[in-house]
Formats: structure tokens, C-alpha cells, sequence
């Protein structure tokens, strides 16, 4: 960078003695052409007095004419005359002040007696002083601003590329790896380009690996849970059939007590109860999204209708819950499924529990301009979020539903539902929307 500013600084430099030595060279040549015009006006003004001395009466008033032009255009450089008569009237005035001193007395051929005086002039060379330092002034001004210029562009071309690197050190901020830096002409910012752009590879790699090992993270453990859901459907689910069967035997071979048919009808109704606990349990554990019916090539729509009709039931008849996924026979990977369930059920049970809605809408649809991706979004006309930050914290399943669509290479958006329509501070709802990757990464 240093040495791109020497250059422009010398560049610029160089450029302004050229135009100050034509500067220099003009203003000689008007000095030179001026002092040649004051010398030849002396001249004349010697050969004026000599034609006045030679003159005759008839001649004599052009000469004086001739002298009086001399005299008063400025002709003359470094020099002032004045010409009387014998009785000491001015015939030629001199410019400015009467001329002081002696006179020299100029007598023609018949007679005629003329004083002339002549004295020096140091105003011709005071303009000329003046002139000149003016001008010199200019000129160093003049310099002093191109070169103010050259620096400004100098240094504004030197530090141009500095917007990339800003750009770059923004998209890193923002968690965006993928942008690099090109070579760039300056050594010390091409230096600090070629360091971003490291450091990119190394925090992208370092979030591919992250990414990994949260999604390996997030199998594990719908595996264990997996595990879990089926040693209880193993154990209570047998348990309760043989139980209810076992009701069902004495209920035939009771005979007319009362007493004993109201405690079987209690201890059925007791079985259904539990049966009921059991499944939901297994649902929350387990959804069979990796088995029967939900794993690789299998339609999501049948696991999210049986989610949202769960909740429904949970929500009673105050709260309208509505799905939709387009189309109907979508078909997606296993993790895919797997996060778009485990996220559905995280947002109704949100909805359900702390928004106080009345309408709440479940979609997946595919993305017309992308076929790799597809997205989900829950909506409803709640009370909504106040702090998004906060609710981060406080372990709302949010955090959770953000790092499932982090981990899977998606984005995740988090907002007021009704925004757009100009809904009240009361009821803004929320809307959670997020796009995913067809293919698992």
C-alpha cells in the first residue's frame, strides 16, 4: 500500500512541475515581451524628442501629440516624463503625480525653449512583483490541491478493496462460510483476504462436522427413545391386553352381584384409560417415523393428520387445528420426516399450552423455485412472542426447533403471523416457518 502511494504521490508530483515549469516559461515570455515593449517605448520617446527639436512650427503641435500619446497610453516601463514650455506651463503631464527634480532644457531650431523632466518608475515594477508573487501563490495552491487529489484517489483506490473484506467479516458474522474473498491488488489487504478466506474454510468445515455430529445427536437419541417406546409397548401393552381379557372373563361369569359387575366395569374402564395413556406415550416417544409406514419413500401426511387430530383432542373444542401437505402422497427421507414431526409436535404443544388460539394451520408443500427443498410453517392467531430472545431462553422448544432445522442445513424464521394485516398488539399470533433440504446432509 505504501509503495502504491509513493507512486501516486510521485505521479502527482511530477504532473505539477510540468504544469508549473509551462507556467513559468509563459509568464517569462509576457515578462520578456513587456520589457521589450518598455524599451521600445523609450526609444520612441527619445526619437519624439529629437523630431521635436528638429520641428518647425508647422510640424510642431504632431509632435507634441505624439508625445502626449507616449506619455499617458503606459507605454513606458521604468520611467515617468513631463514636458513645459518656457514659461513653465505642462504641455505632457506625466501619470500620477508631477515629476519632481531637475529638468533638462530642449531648445528646437527656431528658438523654441521645451523643459523636459524625466524621473525613474518603480510601479511597473511593483505590478510586476505583485504579479509574481500572486501568481506563485496560485500555483502552490493550485498544487497543494491536485496534490490533495492525487492522495484522496490514491488512497480511495488503495483502500476500495477494503469493501470486500468488510463484506466477507459481515457474511462470516452471519454464520455464512460459503462467501470468499478474491485476490486483491494491494500485498497487505490481499494478505488479510487470503487470512478470511482461510479462516471460512475452517469454520465451514468446522460446521459441517458440527452439523454431523447434532444430526448423529438428534438419531441417537430417536433411537433411544425409539428403544424406549417399544420395551413399554412390550411391557405394558401385553400386560393390558391380557388384563382386559381377563375383565372381560369375569364380566361373563360374574352372575347377578352387583357389587363385583360395578368394580369390573370400574376396572375396564380403568384398562381403557391406561391403554389411552400408553398410546399417547408411545406417539410422544416414538411415531413410527423410521418404522412402519414412515421411513424412506413413506407419505408424511398420515403421521402429521394422526399428530394434529392428538392435539386437537388436547385443545378441546375451542381451538381449530388444520393440516395440509402438498401434495398429499409427499414422500421424504427419514430425517427429514423424523424433524418434521418431532418440529410439528414441538410448535402444537407451544400453541396449545401458551397462545390462547382459536385457528392454528400445519403445512408442508414443496418449494416451486427449488425441488431440493421443502417447507414447513405453523401458523396462528394467538397472543404470540413478546421477546424472541427471552422465550429463546426459557425453554419454550424453540431453541430446540431451531437447532433441528440448524442441523439439518435449513433456515428457520420466527415472527408475528398477522404482521402483514395490521393485526392488534393483543393478538399478533406467530408464525414459525422453515425450509429444509429434500436430501439429508
Amino acid at each position: 500500500m505504501i509503495r502504491l502511494l509513493m507512486g501516486r504521490v510521485g505521479w502527482t508530483t511530477l504532473v505539477c512541475l510540468a504544469v508549473f515549469l509551462a507556467l513559468a516559461a509563459w509568464r517569462a515570455e509576457v515578462d520578456i515581451r513587456r520589457e521589450g515593449q518598455g524599451a521600445a517605448g523609450t526609444v520612441r520617446l527619445l526619437e519624439a524628442l529629437a523630431a521635436l527639436q528638429a520641428s518647425d512650427g508647422a510640424s510642431r503641435a504632431a509632435r507634441l501629440d505624439e508625445l502626449r500619446q507616449l506619455g499617458q497610453a503606459g507605454r513606458l516601463r521604468h520611467l515617468r516624463f513631463q514636458l513645459e514650455d518656457a514659461d513653465g506651463r505642462v504641455l505632457v503631464a506625466a501619470e500620477g503625480a508631477p515629476v519632481a527634480g531637475g529638468r533638462v532644457v530642449l531648445k528646437t531650431a527656431d528658438g523654441q525653449a521645451y523643459r523636459v523632466a524625466l524621473s525613474p518608475d518603480a510601479r511597473s515594477e511593483q505590478e510586476e512583483a505583485a504579479a509574481n508573487i500572486g501568481g506563485m501563490a496560485a500555483l502552490f495552491m493550485a498544487y497543494g490541491l491536485v496534490l490533495l487529489a492525487g492522495l484522496y484517489l490514491a488512497a480511495r483506490h488503495a483502500l476500495k478493496p477494503l469493501r470486500r473484506l468488510l463484506e466477507a467479516i459481515a457474511s462470516l458474522r452471519q454464520r455464512d462460510f460459503s462467501v470468499r474473498v478474491p485476490p486483491l491488488p494491494v500485498q497487505e489487504l490481499d494478505s488479510i483476504g487470503a487470512a478470511l478466506n482461510h479462516l471460512g474454510e475452517g469454520l465451514a468445515a468446522a460446521e459441517t462436522r458440527q452439523r454431523a455430529l447434532h444430526a448423529r445427536l438428534l438419531t441417537v437419541q430417536d433411537d433411544e427413545q425409539a428403544r424406549l417406546a417399544l420395551r413399554v409397548q412390550e411391557s405394558f401393552g401385553q400386560e393390558l391386553t391380557a388384563l382386559r381379557s381377563r375383565v372381560a372373563c369375569l364380566r361373563r361369569q360374574r352372575g347377578n352381584d352387583p357389587v363385583l359387575a360395578g368394580q369390573l366395569a370400574a376396572l375396564e374402564t380403568s384398562c381403557r384409560t391406561l391403554d389411552a395413556s400408553v398410546r399417547g406415550m408411545l406417539r410422544d416417544l416414538h411415531p413410527d417415523v423410521c418404522a412402519g409406514g414412515a421411513g424412506d419413500g413413506a407419505s408424511l401426511a398420515p403421521l402429521l393428520h394422526e399428530l394434529v387430530k392428538s392435539w386437537q383432542d388436547a385443545a378441546g373444542p375451542g381451538t381449530e387445528i388444520h393440516e395440509a401437505v402438498m401434495p398429499p402422497d409427499r414422500t421424504l427421507p427419514g430425517a427429514v420426516s423424523r424433524t418434521l414431526y418431532r418440529m410439528t409436535q414441538e410448535a402444537l404443544a407451544n400453541v396449545v399450552r401458551h397462545a390462547s388460539a382459536r385457528c392454528v394451520s400445519v403445512s408442508v408443500r414443496d418449494v416451486p423455485d427449488d425441488a431440493a427443498a421443502i417447507e414447513w410453517e405453523v401458523r396462528d392467531d394467538g397472543c404470540g412472542i413478546a421477546d424472541l430472545d427471552a422465550a429463546m431462553g426459557r425453554g419454550s422448544g424453540l431453541a430446540a426447533l431451531r437447532e433441528r432445522v440448524w442441523a439439518l442445513g435449513g433456515w428457520l424464521q420466527i415472527g408475528p403471523a398477522n404482521a402483514a394485516e395490521g393485526a392488534s398488539a393483543v393478538s399478533p399470533g406467530l408464525c414459525l416457518r422453515a425450509r429444509l433440504p429434500v436430501l439429508a446432509r
